[in-house]
């Protein structure tokens, strides 16, 4: 046998494993009544939060949304961290190693699929980064002209 029919063999047994394990996954839902399927007849579901917001899938396995969590940017599916924060670390320095010290939950597989989100939607997370620093920004602005308004109304 040639290596490439080799290689042939191997992916139609991967084929197969995925297909049992899709079936697995469907006769699984079934059982617990969240069972739906796409145009294609592929086993999907909504999950959502205990709260009851759902769970928005990205192309990214690890990379989810969810309506009113970090405004509905892009984070991680288990540690919740935003992937516009690890890009911003990334670009004031900061190695994968100094950000896993500050968030020791948040894995390498979900790291590097913040890279990963963030090199194929480049202009999405760029968006985000460049809105945060307007409002930083402002900031200070906006803090005086509280501070001048508590004033006036003290005088009134």
């Amino acid at each position: 046998m040639t290596e490439m029919e080799q290689v042939v063999q191997r992916l139609e047994s991967l084929e197969q494993s995925v297909k049992q394990l899709a079936d697995s996954l469907a006769v699984a839902l079934s059982e617990l009544g969240k069972a739906r399927h796409d145009g294609n007849g592929h086993p999907s579901f909504s999950p959502t939060t205990d709260d009851g917001r759902p769970i928005i899938s990205t192309d990214h396995p690890l990379i989810i949304r969810i309506e009113g969590v970090r405004g509905g940017a892009p984070i991680t599916r288990f540690a919740g961290v935003s992937v516009h924060a690890i890009i911003g670390w990334i670009r004031i320095g900061q190695t994968p190693e100094q950000i896993r010290e500050g968030y020791p939950h948040l894995s390498i597989a979900e790291l590097c699929e913040a890279l990963s989100y963030y090199l194929h939607h480049t202009a999405e997370i760029d968006g985000i980064l460049a809105e945060n620093e307007a409002a930083y920004a402002r900031a200070p602005e906006l803090s005086r002209l509280a501070a001048e308004r508590k004033k006036a109304e003290a005088k009134t």
